[in-house]
């Protein structure tokens, strides 16, 4: 009997879906791990990390990172569960800050030179000791500091937090033993023979209302916890007024914001509210209230604050329902194609990591309830794709391996002319080290440092839809070959391209009237019944596509494709498989 016209896929754009697999659309897969989406629908394997911190930061992983301007300079900072640290002048030498380190991950901010992470301030010091030898006096209004007995040279650096009282100035200079320059004016009242400290890393004072989860937004430095938005003095963190705060209404609990322009987007338990006309005062000089506090969704309900990211003019937040792109007026739902993927998260009490967008692609770690990472997810933002029962789709990939063990992502922008954006990530695993990611590109070194001499390579894998080989009557055709299109460049011959079929069993058994809903689960979901074919496709500039004999007979066909060795490039082009009919039901 003639053969079947071959069921051929040669676009990945829609990415992975976690839906019944033979209802997954043509340009879809079940899998798409350690691969990325590129501009012509074809998929290529991410390239390898590496150790930007030449040694490890204490050995339980880090939470937090950050990367930015403070006092201080550029910085890039972190922290583990002890203790806060920062890489030194060579850019790759941690230096323990120490204070009490972070439980999990925390989305800090930063205004008037610090930075507001915790329960702690942080002004892009080097400085290990706190100093407070002397006294100094200040002026309001003035950046000027002037001390007696003082030796601040030796002591003393930019960024360094001054705290007078109840309130934190960052040092922008150290002019001589007795004379620092503030990177703000000094908002306190003008006084001589003050006690001071300058220290590295400073604790947030009460009248802060530190405890919570911060934002900047319409100038002013915020601080939720509790039931109450509290707010700075416009221009001004230092100052903080108890009436300059709103009270949720309904009792409800603040879980995170952040900021899209001069509205601030509060999430809480009773769903998510925009604040509004931040940049003006509570109330005008006659009483009349500038600020409003609306609820915008009742049902979004916020996964995790570390979780929340920026993209243009909108927020890519993790929900309980979903993962949102939302603005003040509008939520799109980014997470469709793979609701039940997060809904098994959910279920399982994992937590959401410090998440970024990099070039248009969203990155979301997902950490066990310890804290381990169990899944980097990652969507293109940029290439909604529309698919046939769904509409407009949203492309995910994910990441594994030592790469993917993070619980913080960061975008660096160099300090160079170029200003070059670069992914970093908090390692969470022992080694405990900044890592940063090559440009998103199918060339490069296909290694992850994972602290061994030869490193992990970067295991990539395509899992396909169930393709239908019996056709619209679901009868037993015989499946003849597989070939895949591809281009696999290796620094060595021994990359190959390996090939699995699927089994015809499914992995849970059913007895007809003993099925019990939520116990099943789809087909080969875990990678359950697969059979390997006996033959590797070789390196390959994407000239001569690999044929695989499979000769068996299915009613639904699955296949995976994985490159486990290292490579310079790997690009899966197009598969195909090869039917012919049986001729009876």
């Amino acid at each position: 009997m003639a053969l079947a016209p071959p069921i051929l896929q040669e676009d990945f754009a829609a990415g992975m879906f976690r839906i019944a697999p033979h209802l997954i659309p043509s340009n879809g897969a079940w899998r798409l791990q350690n691969m990325m989406l590129d501009e012509d629908g074809s998929a290529y394997a991410r390239r390898g990390a590496s150790y930007k911190s030449n040694v490890a930061f204490g050995a339980t992983g880090l939470r937090m990172l950050w990367d930015g301007w403070l006092a201080g300079g550029q910085r890039t900072v972190f922290a583990n569960a002890a203790d806060f640290g920062v890489l030194d002048a060579d850019d790759e030498t941690p230096v323990n800050l120490g204070g009490s380190g972070l439980a999990g991950p925390t989305r800090p901010v930063a205004m008037d030179g610090l930075l507001f992470v915790g329960d702690a301030a942080y002004g892009g010091s080097r400085k290990a000791a706190a100093y407070s030898a002397g006294t100094i006096a200040v002026t309001q209004g003035s950046t000027a500091i002037v001390g007696t007995g003082t030796a601040w040279l030796a002591n003393v650096d930019a960024g360094m937090v001054l705290v007078i009282g109840d309130r934190l100035h960052a040092v922008a200079a150290v002019v001589d033993n007795t004379h620092i320059t503030l990177s703000r004016s000094f908002t306190g009242a003008t006084a001589t023979g003050q006690a001071y400290s300058l220290t590295p890393l400073a604790t947030i004072p009460a009248p802060y209302n530190p405890g919570g989860t911060w934002a900047v937004v319409g100038n002013r430095l915020i601080s939720l916890k509790g039931d109450r938005v509290a707010m700075s003095a416009e221009f001004d963190s230092t100052t903080w007024d108890p009436t300059d705060e709103w009270l949720m209404p309904e009792g409800a609990q603040l879980l995170g914001s952040a900021p899209v322009h001069d509205t601030l987007m509060v999430f809480s338990t009773a769903g998510m509210w925009a604040l509004s006309g931040l940049d003006l005062d509570l109330t005008d000089a006659v009483g009349n209230t500038q600020q409003s506090l609306q609820r915008v969704n009742s049902d979004l309900i916020l996964w995790g604050q570390a979780g929340i990211a920026t993209w243009d003019d909108a927020l890519v937040v993790p929900g309980t329902s979903g993962i949102w792109l939302v603005s003040p007026g509008q939520q799109v739902l980014l997470s469709e194609s793979i609701t039940p993927l997060v809904a098994d998260y959910l279920a399982k009490g994992y937590r959401v990591g410090q998440a970024t967008v990099f070039r248009s692609h969203y990155l979301l770690p997902v950490l066990d309830s310890g804290g381990t990472p169990v899944d980097l997810l990652v969507c293109r933002l940029d290439r909604p794709i529309e698919v046939r029962r769904f509409g407009r789709v949203f492309p995910w990939t994910n990441w594994a391996g030592a790469g993917a063990a993070v619980a913080a992502l960061e975008v660096r922008v160099a300090a160079g002319a170029s200003r070059q954006p670069v992914l970093l990530g908090g390692d969470r695993t022992a080694s405990s080290r900044v890592i940063v990611y090559p440009p998103f590109q199918p060339d490069g070194p296909g290694v992850d440092e994972d602290g061994s001499e030869a490193g992990a390579p970067v295991v990539s894998e395509f899992v396909s839809r169930d393709m239908p080989a019996g056709g619209q009557m679901q009868s037993l055709n015989l499946v003849k070959r597989l070939r895949a299109r591809y281009e696999l460049i290796a620094p060595t011959t021994t990359a190959v391209l390996m090939a699995w079929h699927a089994s015809e069993a499914a992995p849970n058994a059913v007895t007809w009237g003993g099925f019990v809903w939520g116990s099943a689960r789809w087909q080969d979901e875990e990678g359950l019944g697969f059979s390997r074919l006996d033959e590797d496709a070789p390196e390959d500039p994407g000239d001569h596509p690999f044929t695989w004999p499979v000769g068996k007979r299915r009613r639904y066909f699955r296949i995976k494709l994985s490159c486990q060795d290292e490579c310079q490039r790997f690009v899966l082009r197009a598969v195909e498989v090869t039917v012919r009919p049986s001729g009876r039901l």
